[in-house]
């Protein structure tokens, strides 16, 4: 019985069924992905947020002297960057934990944060600048 589990999970039928990697793997393995999960969803909600503020309002908004065009734009943005932050947060998860199954994790990681935390710095720029 502890052989049969070991290798998989056996159905009513007696068909075998694969345990996922993920569950073979150590509980810190998997904090680790999830806690580097959550650093890169609230580097990406950040940005959401700087965007929205800095780009859409500041030059965008500020640009506009049609307070209707203003207002619909101020306001559709948020649904827009709330969207992509939402694909953004699910695919990035399952890259994380594929990347760790493979051992590329860290690389991973830095493929995906460099990038958010250069947007975030071009964010904070234009706000500074512009």
């Amino acid at each position: 019985m502890a052989d049969g589990f070991a290798q998989g999970v056996r159905n009513a039928a007696g068909s075998q069924f694969p345990i996922p990697d993920m569950m073979k793997s150590n509980w810190q393995q998997v904090l680790l992905v999830y806690g580097g999960w959550l650093v890169l969803f609230a580097l990406a909600l950040v940005l959401v947020f700087l965007i929205q503020r800095n780009v859409v309002e500041d030059i965008l908004i500020g640009r506009m002297a049609n307070p209707w065009r203003l207002r619909s734009i101020g306001q559709w943005s948020v649904y827009v960057l709330g969207l992509g932050w939402i694909v953004f947060v699910f695919l990035i998860e399952g890259y994380l934990r594929n990347g760790a199954a493979r051992g590329l994790f860290w690389q991973r990681i830095v493929r995906v944060g460099a990038p958010l935390l250069a947007l975030i710095s071009l964010s904070f720029a234009v706000n500074r600048f512009f």
